[in-house]
């Protein structure tokens, strides 16, 4: 990975945790629990995995063009 690459993924991790972290202090100090959060968090994610192939493919046509091709793109 180019380090432009990794100074992207370094602030997407940050910005992840930073929202996280929100989501939890919010929940947790209005009484929801921190393993209701955390079992609310994990199930988001796996649907987000889950979900992902659709709507990148999705994305891609919307905002890259229907004859868009990763392989074009370096």
């Amino acid at each position: 990975m180019s380090q432009k690459g990794e100074s992207t993924l370094d602030v997407a991790e940050q910005d992840l945790f930073d929202m996280l972290m929100s989501v939890m202090l919010f929940l947790n100090s209005n009484g929801i629990p921190l393993e209701h959060t955390k079992k609310c968090i994990m199930m988001k994610v796996n649907e987000a995995f889950a979900r992902y192939p659709e709507l990148k493919e999705s994305y891609d046509i919307d905002n890259k063009g229907q004859k868009w091709d990763w392989r074009d793109e370096k």
